[in-house]
């Protein structure tokens, strides 16, 4: 038959002397310590999992560079540089890419 306090009893560690309780085993600050850095490591870890990419569409080279040359006109110079760096590198050995 299994003695009902024994789960209360303390626990000697041979090693160091120091007497654990069973039931203070994982609410002993360390212990609670560990817990809450590895809830924020695996809430960081899976946040950084998540990312949002562009879809990639092929779009013909005229249309990449007359939107880029489009943006350039009505001063919009960082919308003009991505249209051109689409251009690039979707389109890397036309005569487009080169000017």
């Amino acid at each position: 038959m299994r003695d009902v306090g024994a789960a209360t009893k303390p626990l000697e560690n041979l090693a160091s002397g120091v007497i654990i309780d069973r039931m203070n085993l994982f609410t002993s600050p360390p212990a609670v310590w560990r817990r809450n850095v590895l809830a924020v490591l695996l809430v960081t870890g899976l946040a950084a999992c998540s990312t949002t990419k562009d879809e990639y569409v092929e779009r013909p080279v005229e249309d990449l560079y007359n939107a880029g040359v489009n943006a350039l006109l009505d001063s919009r110079y960082s919308d003009a540089a991505k249209q051109f760096d689409e251009v690039e590198r979707q389109h890397p050995y036309s005569v487009w890419a080169t000017k």
